[in-house]
């Protein structure tokens, strides 16, 4: 009996220190500006935002924005989760794949997301592509925007 408790304590103890010995993800914020590119030749709706990344678990960040569009007074904002598909580390983390909520004063829509960022340290530019509303029955929204993120810890 108290070898398999020293077994089941182990095998909790271990991924607890390994953890433990990893270092912090660090919390990000970042601006930029964009626009509605459902018309490649027409681009509409230009907008300024702000997001923030805050990591969750393991590579997975919760990743909100607001963005506010100066020609009409309104805005919308974005609660999405986000994780890099090819890894944390290194070049494999400038890629990212997200999806989640566009909030807006009309109506609520699917938000998925794709980008790059220029990975760390220091300030690094990014370059995102979003699909809204419902991509399998009707034609998406489709954003582009691109700005600065900077890392704050």
């Amino acid at each position: 009996m108290r070898v398999v408790s020293l077994a089941l304590l182990f095998a909790a103890a271990a991924p607890t220190a390994a953890s433990a010995q990893r270092p912090l993800r660090s919390i990000s914020v970042g601006t930029y500006f964009g626009a509605n590119f459902s018309t490649p030749t027409d681009p509409s709706e230009p907008r300024v935002g702000a997001h923030a990344v805050l990591p969750l678990i393991g590579p997975i960040d919760f990743y909100p924005a607001i963005e506010i569009f100066p020609d009409v007074g309104s805005w919308h904002g974005l609660l999405n989760l986000r994780l890099p598909p090819l890894g944390t580390r290194g070049s494999a983390s400038i890629w990212y794949l997200g999806a989640g909520l566009a909030l807006s004063e009309q109506d609520t829509r699917k938000a998925f997301v794709t980008g790059f960022q220029w990975p760390p340290p220091g300030p690094g530019p990014f370059l995102e592509l979003r699909f809204l509303g419902d991509i399998e029955h009707a034609n998406p929204e489709l954003d582009l925007v691109a700005g600065v993120t900077v890392r704050l810890r």
